[in-house]
């Protein structure tokens, strides 16, 4: 008798034991985007989610918060950093809270498209290894690039065509020193104002304007509130999707080429999509009455000459080297 209740106990412990093995892994996935089933980057994180969890045999379970759900950028990015959260979708910008290099990233007027910039952040080059070394020193490792247009400036006051007339418009700007430097260079004021507030802001006068991807300010129905837009085009806006590497290197090889592998797809699916929802965007904007400039109403070379020694800003403070900035040029 004591054998069999022996037998059972170990069959029972053996039971418990596999069924704790087999909980998956979660994975909390956080971002600013809008939790819109139409928004390009709110599909990219649900097909990232998607992905993973196919490719790990449901080993990893995805959990998506957008909207801010897990705090803003700075919080969410330094909660990745951490290890209270695992996976989240931020800027470059927001990235060089963390590690200044990743402004570099963001200077102005780097590139002209997102084509220039896909083989020189993609590729085997020395500006992507130097980028993940950087990154691995903040416990973050990339695993994909969910690409955005270039950034644009929206405002209720008047037309923008050149630097001249940005003189005096109040501009919000997320917490990065690299946007309120181009936003400096650029004529206007930097006013730190959250993403979820945006909105609200520009209705109630607190700022003139703001500059991100028409996407993302078509994403929050900035049409509604703004009167003028802008292609000035005048940063690139490339979004990071980056995991806890302490976090990741803890799992199983296989659990890790599930993710990189979802990563890699991922990349290419959003690289290809993207084009769609910008025209999408610009189309939302003319509709809504909003009097939009377009790239050959833009005085460029006055942009570019107002803004071509902010990376120098940059290089004196030594948030990055020359080599590397000019690396990122390919």
């Amino acid at each position: 008798m004591k054998k069999l209740l022996c037998t059972l106990v170990c069959l029972i412990l053996v039971f418990v034991s596999c069924a704790a093995l087999a909980e998956p892994v979660v994975m909390k996935f956080a971002g600013t985007t809008t939790a819109d089933p139409e928004l390009g980057e709110y599909q990219a994180m649900l097909k990232f989610e998607e992905l993973v969890e196919e490719y790990s045999n449901g080993e990893i379970d995805v959990e998506v918060y957008p909207a801010s759900q897990l705090g803003g950028s700075v919080e969410f990015t330094e909660g990745t950093a951490l290890g209270t959260v695992e996976a989240c979708v931020v800027g470059f910008d927001g990235i060089g809270n963390l590690a200044p290099e990743c402004y570099a990233i963001c200077m102005p007027y780097l590139y002209d498209n997102i084509e220039q910039m896909r083989p020189i952040l993609e590729g085997d080059t020395e500006a992507r290894k130097a980028i993940d070394t950087v990154l691995s020193g903040t416990n973050l490792k990339l695993v994909a690039l969910l690409y955005r247009p270039m950034r644009v400036m929206a405002n209720t006051k008047h037309a923008v065509k050149s630097p001249a007339d940005m003189a005096g418009l109040q501009v919000r700007s997320p917490s990065s020193e690299a946007n309120t430097a181009i936003i400096t260079a650029m004529g206007g004021l930097p006013t730190t104002i959250a993403w979820s507030e945006v909105f609200t802001a520009l209705q109630s006068n607190a700022c003139d304007g703001v500059e991100n991807a028409i996407t993302e300010l078509a994403s929050i129905n900035l049409q509604e509130v703004v009167k003028y837009v802008s292609e000035t085009n005048h940063m690139p806006s490339p979004i990071a999707l980056v995991v806890g590497e302490a976090w990741f290197n803890g799992l199983t090889e296989e659990q890790q080429a599930a993710i990189v592998k979802a990563g890699v797809d991922v990349t290419e699916w959003r690289a290809e999509n993207v084009a769609q929802e910008i025209d999408a965007a610009w189309k939302k904007f003319e509709d809504a009455g909003v009097e939009v400039l377009y790239a050959d109403d833009i005085d460029f070379q006055a942009f570019k000459d107002a803004c071509a020694d902010v990376y120098k800003e940059f290089v004196g403070k030594g948030y990055f080297t020359e080599e590397f900035f000019e690396s990122l040029k390919g």
